[in-house]
């Protein structure tokens, strides 16, 4: 048994615009609706009412239900109007998410999960929507689409297509959305993990309805070093500054990957959040300080020179020296403090779990 094929929502222009101003601007009168998207009342009375019966928005009640039309009722989008899934793999372990059509998270699920292989991942997450399904009444409905976070960015703009991280080497260069979909019998939307967190905060209430857009910067762990460094000093940022962010770039990311990647291999091998942490910031603790001495101390001198050239080398060195001081010491503790924090509802499952939870056989 598969599950149902998603639905696929067929709205006409001015539909989808007073979907989108409720979905920013949350609960509105007609009147005020009307007004604001260039709409005759008459005709958004109308729009409305297809909403309601495709149960995409609700009117919510007041004690004012006067006038034809009910004008001065505020409509809002309707979380009964569908749901849909998010999946994502991690090192050791599977995440599932579901949120209805006002957004609102439906519930969080997680389960072990060791294996690479997408077509695995795609009938593991099969199995556990089958039998939550099974518990979950809700699910019956209208069910929107599957997105899948992928920890890789596109290839040659084919979002399609993944440049993977190593832990899931065989997502590399494939088409996902055709070996995922094959599995699944649906369609199936490939997204960056770190975008589909953007875009998940982004559609957060109090962010949504204050910004129309966002921009959202990845940086490494020693840049904002090489920026107290620059502010702490007096200097501009300037083009010899920039060729020191340049290299400081490659480092501060070298150092985070080993970071990340070394807390993963603990915690595959067993160890518990807390003492992945800390094992993972004590062993790496030495290697990330040699390589943050050996620059630092080697440009010291060039950062404060004042001499005759100083002007072009003072603003590079003051940049690596500050992000190479600076970034170790946000790898090794606010990193591993955060992780611990925003990590700690994984929860370490039973053997009989682990067991419920292993992928299905292939169908003969």
């Amino acid at each position: 048994m598969r599950m149902s094929s998603p639905t696929r929502l067929i709205l006409s222009e001015a539909q989808r615009r007073v979907v989108q101003h409720l979905r920013i601007h949350g609960p509105t009168a007609r009147v005020h609706l009307a007004q604001t998207l260039g709409i005759n009342p008459a005709t958004l009375t109308r729009i409305t009412q297809q909403l309601a019966d495709m149960q995409l928005v609700e009117d919510i009640p007041t004690n004012s239900e006067t006038g034809r039309g009910r004008p001065t009722i505020p409509v809002a989008i309707a979380g009964d109007g569908g749901w849909s899934v998010g999946a994502t793999v991690h090192p050791g372990w599977l995440e599932l998410v579901a949120i209805d059509f006002r957004g609102e998270i439906l519930f969080e699920d997680t389960l072990p999960f060791t294996q690479n292989d997408p077509r695995v991942f795609a009938r593991t997450v099969e199995a556990r929507l089958r039998t939550l399904v099974a518990q979950r009444s809700f699910m019956r409905g209208r069910f929107l689409g599957l997105g899948v976070a992928v920890a890789g960015y596109a290839i040659d703009g084919d979002r399609n297509r993944r440049a993977v991280v190593d832990w899931i080497a065989p997502w590399d260069n494939i088409p996902l959305r055709e070996v995922l979909g094959d599995v699944l019998g649906m369609p199936v939307w490939i997204e960056n993990d770190a975008a589909a967190a953007a875009l998940a905060e982004f559609y957060r209430p109090e962010i949504i309805r204050q910004h129309r857009s966002i921009l959202v910067f990845f940086l490494g762990h020693g840049v904002g070093g090489g920026l107290i460094a620059l502010y702490l000093a007096g200097l501009d940022f300037s083009i010899s500054a920039a060729i020191g962010f340049i290299s400081l770039f490659g480092v501060a990311v070298m150092d985070g990957i080993l970071n990340i990647t070394y807390f993963r291999e603990l915690r595959a091998s067993g160890m518990s959040i807390a003492e992945a942490v800390f094992n993972g910031a004590e062993q790496r603790m030495r290697p990330m300080l040699m390589t943050a001495l050996s620059a630092g101390v080697g440009l010291f001198p060039a950062a404060l020179s004042h001499g005759i050239g100083s002007q072009v080398q003072r603003p590079l060195a003051t940049v690596v020296v500050g992000g190479m001081f600076i970034g170790p010491l946000l790898l090794l503790i606010v990193a591993p403090a955060l992780r611990k924090i925003f990590l700690s509802r994984e929860r370490v499952a039973s053997p009989d779990e682990t067991a419920a939870a292993a992928p299905p056989e292939a169908a003969h």
